[in-house]
């Protein structure tokens, strides 16, 4: 997956996110591969994951960036 990121999907990803603003829902935000392509436009960003163990992946990721507009949910059923 590495290498189609870099040919294309790090610039689509790019594209997509920096015209989001205010509150945002992400459902199914994985790893948080999304996370750096938000923009300051972003207010709040409330990342849902039902896998637990991405969500500590997620979780860790988010605690080095030490983002504090970032609110994880499991959204379990």
């Amino acid at each position: 997956m590495a290498a189609t990121e870099r040919a294309c999907l790090q610039q689509w990803r790019k594209d997509l996110l920096q015209q989001v603003s205010g509150k945002v829902l992400e459902i199914g935000s994985g790893t948080g591969v999304n996370i750096e392509y938000y923009t300051t436009e972003v207010s709040h960003l409330l990342l849902s994951e039902p896998d637990k163990n991405m969500r500590r992946q997620l979780a860790m990721k988010i605690a080095k960036l030490q983002h504090k507009n970032i609110t994880i949910s499991s959204c379990s059923a």
